[in-house]
């Protein structure tokens, strides 16, 4: 079963395992984020990586919040750590559609939308951070058909990989 996370799915099967790398920190200054929310650390706290409307651009995500923020600094705050090759289920921008020749290419931005969700952004590729590996769009009689803001697969990257062990 998928996990949702802020418009991404973590997929177990795709992982192998159930919940990823899940750790805690303690939560930045006046932080309003929700559950889900990608997450960068700043003076080793949790903040939001990216306002609504935007894309992640030159950051590096340290994951995904399990929780919202409760806007008090300090406070421990479980991440869904953003592991290099992660793979998850998200859909792409409204106005963007898959082709093939997506399939592993340089690699697209994560974008929060103006409703919170995060999207694959096809339009923005100079700091990659989702590398697409698949539309996940079934059709009834099992083909595969993409659709402008369809579901895929993606493969995470340019991430805090050095982040396992060291908090």
């Amino acid at each position: 079963m998928a996990k949702k996370v802020f418009g991404m799915e973590y997929v177990p099967a795709y992982n192998g395992d159930s919940d990823g790398l899940v750790q805690e920190f303690e939560e930045g200054s006046a932080q309003t984020f929700g559950a889900g929310s990608p997450v960068i650390l700043s003076s080793g706290q949790v903040v939001q990586a990216v306002a609504l409307n935007a894309v992640l651009g030159n950051v590096v995500l340290v994951g995904f919040a399990l929780r919202a923020a409760s806007g008090v600094q300090g406070t421990r705050l479980p991440v869904r750590i953003a592991r290099p090759n992660d793979v998850y289920i998200v859909k792409m921008e409204s106005d963007d559609t898959f082709a093939a020749a997506d399939v592993e290419l340089v690699g697209f931005e994560l974008k929060r939308t103006s409703t919170g969700d995060v999207v694959v952004d096809k339009d923005t590729v100079s700091n990659p951070k989702v590398l697409i590996l698949g539309t996940e769009e079934v059709n009834a009689d099992g083909t595969k058909t993409p659709t402008a803001g369809g579901v895929v697969r993606v493969k995470i990257r340019n991430v805090a990989a050095n982040i396992y062990g060291a908090v």
